[in-house]
């Protein structure tokens, strides 16, 4: 059963019963008559609305519900099979025949129908928008509601997408005119990172992600080039960036860019936001975030987003669903406010650190590297632990420079107030390579599926890892067997 969005409380409808809302019964009429006589319209007017209640004559709503169960079992929909889904419901005392052919008669062609629709549909958006504000006023006079609760509801239920933005058809050529009156994106950090890119930052835990993002932000807030390089310059003069940290507390920061009681200096233009240590609300907080991560850059319009990370916001046992969803969320926000550029530190599960970077290392490839437009990554070099690499993996519409044979090499420091990568060279990244060592593998093998165990991992889903991350192929049930011997031996 649908309940009607239009529904509020007994003092919120004394209000509204003094306020003429808005409805257009001729449009009603018409985009109905116009899916009586074509079945295919019912399709188009779908990708508008679904709300039987975008109709305010019950009699209406009632025969478009029945046009939808119809489209829904791929029947057709015409005057017959209409009235009989609606004598099948019961309900042939709202609507007859008669009132059915008189829709019909109403419409001439079927031509404008997607016009009519979204007008229609902005008419019932905005009853819904009065309805709302005046329940609005009726929560937010009440003292004995919560009234971050009022704000809470109230952005749920005005918050509505506009269905005409889902897709636009339109020809090459007009899409190729649109790109040449687009400016060019200029770079950030080099081909790493660009104006309006959606790039992923990915390595093991401990290998500096967040030290290395920190950076970034610092440079680009400052427009300089990031480790004074040619390869990574700044084209951009100093630009606002914001800092989604999800990570660190402030006393880490501290200590991070401190030292005997001296402050590193960043620029006013760089932001930082982290999580409310009140919030407790755990359910669907992904969703909660993002939509937090976009009511922010809608207010503050930073021209560099980094959020740090995308594994705190979307726990990795979880379906990898949820991490795709929000990179789709990150994706649209970065074409909606262009020059804006979107950095997402990612993590990588456990490798063989024998093996080459690639994009399957970082976790949920399949499900993320397909959303950005750039992909790099830093891991630890086996030839010194105060040495780090940094390869780029994918750079859509650009050259990679530091590609397996060319990786930038850097090392670790904090000589002033401030912890950060000093550029060092370019290398080889067979140099900083782990030398394979089938024992080595076995080992790490045992200890993933043991780690994998701990998560609630299938023994199915950990032998896809394996042979992801290793190359190696285990039967479920052998790698069943082997955890058993290995069980007592982790206690």
């Amino acid at each position: 059963m649908t309940t009607s969005p239009l529904s509020v409380s007994p003092k919120a409808q004394q209000i509204s019963d003094l306020v003429q809302l808005p409805t257009a019964p001729d449009l009603e009429a018409a985009v109905l008559g116009a899916m009586l006589i074509d079945t295919t319209i019912c399709s188009l007017v779908k990708t508008i609305f679904k709300d039987p209640y975008v109709f305010s004559i019950p009699k209406y709503r009632l025969i478009f519900q029945a046009c939808l169960h119809l489209d829904k079992q791929n029947k057709p929909i015409d005057l017959l099979t209409v009235y009989e889904d609606i004598k099948r419901r019961g309900k042939t005392n709202i609507c007859q025949p008669s009132e059915l052919t008189e829709l019909t008669n109403k419409v001439g062609s079927a031509a404008n129908t997607e016009y009519h629709a979204r007008i229609l549909y902005q008419t019932y958006m905005r009853r819904v928008a009065i309805r709302q504000s005046i329940e609005l006023i009726e929560s937010a006079g009440n003292h004995s509601k919560d009234i971050f609760l009022t704000y809470a509801t109230a952005y749920k239920a005005l918050k509505k997408s506009d269905p005409s933005g889902i897709l636009r058809v339109s020809t090459v050529n007009d899409a190729i005119a649109t790109g040449a009156r687009m400016e060019q994106q200029k770079q950030l950090i080099g081909a790493l990172l660009r104006e309006r890119d959606l790039a992923i930052l990915f390595g093991d835990e401990g290998t500096g992600k967040s030290i290395l993002s920190y950076q970034i932000g610092d440079a680009v807030s400052k427009g300089k080039d990031l480790f004074g390089i040619d390869d990574l310059r700044n084209e951009c003069p100093p630009k606002s960036v914001i800092m989604f940290d999800f990570e660190m507390m402030e006393r880490e920061l501290f200590d991070r860019y401190s030292t005997e009681g001296t402050f590193y200096s960043f620029s006013e233009n760089f932001y930082r936001a982290n999580m409310d240590d009140s919030w407790t609300d755990m359910e669907n907080l992904a969703d909660k975030i993002v939509d937090h991560i976009e009511v922010i850059i809608k207010s503050h319009k930073p021209h560099l987003a980094i959020i740090d990370n995308l594994t705190w916001i979307c726990d990795e046992t979880t379906d990898n669903t949820i991490a795709a969803r929000v990179m789709k969320k990150l994706d649209a926000l970065r074409k909606q406010f262009p020059p804006l550029a979107i950095l997402v530190i990612a993590h990588t599960p456990k490798r063989d650190k024998s093996q080459p970077l690639e994009s399957r290392h970082l976790a949920g490839a399949k499900s993320l590297s397909n959303f950005c437009t750039s992909l790099f990554a830093i891991s630890e070099s086996m030839r010194d632990p105060g040495i780090r690499y940094v390869k780029h993996l994918k750079c859509r519409g650009a050259a990679k420079v530091y590609t397996g044979d060319n990786v930038l090499e850097l090392t670790l420091i904090k000589e002033t107030a401030k912890l950060e990568f000093e550029y060092a060279s370019t290398s080889a990244e067979q140099e900083h390579l782990q030398y394979a060592d089938l024992e080595d593998k076995e080992q790490a093998i045992n200890d993933l599926t043991i780690d994998l165990v701990a998560k609630k991992y299938s023994f199915r889903r950990i032998s896809q890892e394996i042979e992801f991350q290793f190359g190696v192929k285990f039967a479920h049930t052998t790698l069943s067997r082997r955890y058993r011997r290995l069980a007592p031996l982790s206690l």
